[in-house]
């Protein structure tokens, strides 16, 4: 594979303030480890202005994906993604993910599966025509828009199915698979790759861990048990075998390293970096 080697930024920010390091410093560091891009909150770039993008291109770590978020379950008349998506081909970032919504937490916290699903059901449909629009002008512009399998009960993406839904009907919508986050919702990572392979199109490289790690928050899953963050191919996800058969598909696009949570993010960064740079 010749792959993009990125990490997110917010790694970097949070690993300068561990280190009372600056982020140039980080970036250096991680240059270093191959490390090539960034992945950015949309709306962190948006309120940083297009001098952050610049600094991070001058430095040598362009923005290469950015994560957005819309709220289209609640409010389905929202066009501002075409702001975001001419915002994002001025400064040459090619790829976004998509975040489309929520449910409420109120509706999870009922703990009713049948009004939960429903309402999930109900978010996804009100979801789908700006999905639609959107797919269609991003491809006028040239950029990539993928969708990954968000690690909360009240994203209607959640699941492998959930996942599977919305690339039924979008054909040109691009899966961001996740590789930590169907452990969240109990489902097994590799029966999700067999489903979703030949539609991936962006790869989270995020491992798992069921050992605490102090001072750090666990994620818990649906069942209750409790997550915590790791390096890449340091924990309990068969990180190597998703990469072996990435290799086999020939699977040519970025590999994005996260660990949201860590509390030590220059050396998972590090660490993660040295593992995937055998496979890509």
């Amino acid at each position: 594979m010749q792959n993009k080697l990125t990490v997110f930024y917010d790694h970097i920010l949070n690993a300068a303030k561990q280190r009372g390091l600056t982020t140039a410093e980080i970036v250096t560091e991680i240059l270093a480890c191959g490390i090539t891009g960034v992945e950015m909150d949309y709306t962190m770039l948006k309120e940083s202005g297009d001098g952050l993008a610049e600094e991070l291109a001058r430095l040598g770590l362009p923005i290469y994906n950015c994560y957005c978020f819309f709220d289209w379950s609640n409010n389905p008349e929202d066009q501002s993604y075409i702001e975001v998506v001419n915002h994002l081909k001025s400064l040459n970032i090619e790829n976004m993910l998509v975040i489309p919504g929520f449910i409420s937490r109120e509706i999870v916290a009922t703990g009713d599966q049948d009004i939960i699903t429903t309402a999930l059901a109900r978010a996804r449909e009100a979801m789908l025509p700006n999905m639609i629009h959107l797919l269609d002008y991003a491809a006028e512009v040239g950029i990539n828009v993928n969708m990954e399998d968000f690690d909360d009960t009240v994203a209607p993406f959640a699941t492998m199915e959930q996942v599977k839904w919305f690339l039924d009907r979008l054909p040109s919508l691009g899966c961001a698979f996740d590789t930590g986050n169907f452990l969240y919702s109990e489902q097994d990572v590799l029966q999700a790759y067999e489903l979703l392979n030949d539609r991936i199109t962006y790869v989270h490289c995020k491992d798992r861990s069921f050992t605490p790690v102090d001072g750090e928050e666990s994620r818990d899953t649906i069942h209750g048990r409790a997550l915590y963050s790791s390096a890449v191919g340091s924990g309990v996800i068969p990180m190597s075998t998703i990469l072996e058969a990435l290799i086999k598909k020939d699977y040519n696009g970025p590999i994005a390293i996260e660990h949201f949570g860590s509390v030590d993010q220059l050396s998972d960064m590090k660490t993660s970096a040295s593992f995937l740079r055998y496979f890509t």
